[in-house]
C-alpha cells in the first residue's frame, strides 16, 4: 500500500512539473540578445537548407557547436517558427534532466521516495526552472552532461556490459556538440578522478 501511494505521488509530482514548466511557454517574446540569436540561427538553417554551417544574419557563426541549433530547427519545422517551438528543446531537456536525476538517485540509494524528492528538488530550483524556459544552449549541455554521468554510474554497477560505457561516451560527444570541450572535460574529468580514487 505504501509503495502504491509513493507511485501515485511520483506520477502526480511529474504531471505537476510538466504543467508548470510548459504553462505559458510561448506567451512572451524572445529575450534579447541570446534567445533571438539561438532562434535566428536555426531559422536561417531552415531557410537556406544548410544544416551544417550556422549563420547569424546570413554571416557564418561558429561561436557554438551545432546540436542546439539542430534541435531548435527540428522544433521549428514541426511546430512552426514561434516562441513555444523555440523554447521546446530547453524545457523538454530540463524536464528530462529531472528524470535522469531521479533515476540516478534511485540507482544510488535504492529508495523510491528519496529519488522522487531528488527529482523534485531539482525541478523546483529557480535557476533550473528559469534556464529551462529560455532558448539558450545551457540546458542542452546540462542534459547530455548529466546523462553521461548517469551512464557512467550504470557502467560502474555493471562493468561487464560495455553498452553503458559506450553510452557514456555518446552522451559526452553530444555534450561537446552542444557547447564545446566542456562537454568532455567535466564528465571525463569526474570519471578519471573517480577511477583514480577507487
Amino acid at each position: 500500500m505504501k509503495t502504491k501511494g509513493l507511485m501515485i505521488f511520483g506520477v502526480i509530482a511529474a504531471l505537476l512539473c510538466v504543467y508548470v514548466y510548459f504553462a505559458g511557454l510561448g506567451d512572451y517574446g524572445f529575450i534579447d540578445p541570446d534567445e533571438g540569436r539561438y532562434s535566428e540561427i536555426p531559422r536561417e538553417m531552415i531557410e537556406s537548407g544548410d544544416f551544417i554551417t550556422p549563420r547569424l544574419n546570413y554571416v557564418k557563426y561558429f561561436e557554438k557547436p551545432i546540436m542546439h541549433y539542430w534541435l531548435t530547427a527540428a522544433a521549428f519545422m514541426t511546430l512552426g517558427q514561434n516562441e513555444f517551438a523555440g523554447r521546446l528543446t530547453p524545457v523538454t531537456l530540463g524536464l528530462l534532466g529531472c528524470v535522469i536525476t531521479f533515476l540516478l538517485a534511485l540507482r544510488v540509494t535504492k529508495d523510491f521516495r528519496a529519488s522522487v524528492i531528488s527529482g523534485m528538488v531539482l525541478a523546483s530550483s529557480v535557476l533550473w526552472y528559469a534556464l529551462s524556459r529560455i532558448n539558450i544552449t545551457d540546458m542542452t549541455l546540462t542534459f547530455f552532461f548529466t546523462g553521461s554521468l548517469y551512464f557512467f554510474r550504470v557502467w560502474i554497477d555493471d562493468v561487464s556490459r560495455k553498452i553503458w560505457l559506450i553510452m557514456f561516451y555518446v552522451f559526452m560527444a553530444l555534450a561537446v556538440m552542444s557547447k564545446g570541450l566542456i562537454g568532455v572535460v567535466l564528465p571525463g574529468g569526474i570519471a578519471v578522478v573517480y577511477s583514480v580514487l577507487t
